[in-house]
């Protein structure tokens, strides 16, 4: 198959995988390896984008795309060929394509915030004049696919790579929208907001909110779930300490995340809340938590 669009196939079937890192050569994808005697957790086969040959590093498979397909989607050769070539002739999105989307929301939202989301960040005891300044954050205005929506940049080694919209009206769903992939530089179950803030400590939240409440060193995953992907980047910026704290009803979810981290973050603890959010704790109670942690600034 000629012109084969490998990373749209794998934003759409939501198999994580990255572009750049010491193991990711030029040209090339990373994937967790799906077959299943081989455990890959670290991304270890490698896709070529052109061809769409794979190998992984670790068990030594090799072959095509279609192969691959079969074995990820688990249906017959001839099913997964019908699969791709949905994904064929069309041209894979570039990087400056990309930038231009990211760009264009931007032009689209208005930095002059209206009443309605000046109020609804008060409601919340947020100050709208320091997140505004602080997170980049702008309206959607009365129409578009943000309308009334607060409008937040996700951004990752200094780039704006994703959004995230809050609806301030309460009345639409659903609560939360992103970029759709096409249009985002990075899929946002790959993103972690924030993380350009943290050096050697990372507390671990679920949502932009809850960083905007404890500030730089928050990190949100943008809800309970998270991706090898996330963990991917936690493990490139060599976090010494992690935090974690979800919300009170994301127990589990704290522990898994927490479970493995623990094989590569020296120091992991989770934070268990009696509230329901971290983006609820008093100005006190965050003052007195990043004492605790001895988290400065």
């Amino acid at each position: 198959m000629k012109d084969l669009d490998i990373s749209s196939f794998l934003d759409d079937y939501e198999i994580p995988y990255i572009t750049s890192g010491k193991n990711v050569s030029k040209g090339w994808v990373e994937i967790n390896c799906p077959y299943k005697d081989c455990g890959d957790v670290s991304f270890h086969m490698g896709i070529n984008l052109d061809s769409g040959a794979y190998h992984c590093w670790i068990c030594g498979r090799k072959g095509g795309m279609t192969k691959l397909a079969s074995e990820i989607l688990m249906v017959s050769y001839q099913e997964a060929e019908r699969t791709l070539s949905k994904y064929e002739g069309k041209i894979k999105q570039t990087e400056e394509k990309t930038k231009s989307n990211v760009k264009e929301v931007m032009l689209k939202t208005k930095k002059e915030f209206g009443k309605i989301y000046s109020n609804y960040l008060l409601k919340r005891n947020y100050d709208p004049e320091f997140i505004k300044s602080y997170y980049g954050i702008s309206a959607g205005g009365p129409s578009g696919p943000f309308a009334f929506r607060i409008v937040i940049p996700v951004i990752m080694d200094n780039k704006i790579v994703n959004y995230v919209a809050r609806d301030v009206t309460e009345k639409q769903t659903p609560k939360y929208k992103n970029l759709p992939n096409d249009k985002a530089v990075v899929n946002i179950k790959n993103c972690l907001y924030n993380i350009d803030s943290v050096n050697d400590t990372a507390i671990i939240t679920e949502g932009v909110f809850d960083v905007w409440r404890i500030g730089r060193g928050a990190i949100a995953t943008m809800g309970k779930e998270f991706t090898s992907s996330q963990i991917k980047i936690i493990h490139e910026k060599k976090i010494k300490r992690a935090f974690v704290m979800f919300d009170s009803d994301a127990e589990k979810h704290s522990e898994k995340i927490a479970d493995i981290l623990s094989s590569f973050v020296p120091k992991v603890e989770i934070i268990y809340l009696d509230k329901k959010d971290p983006g609820e704790l008093t100005e006190k109670e965050v003052k007195d938590l990043r004492k605790d942690l001895n988290l400065l600034g």
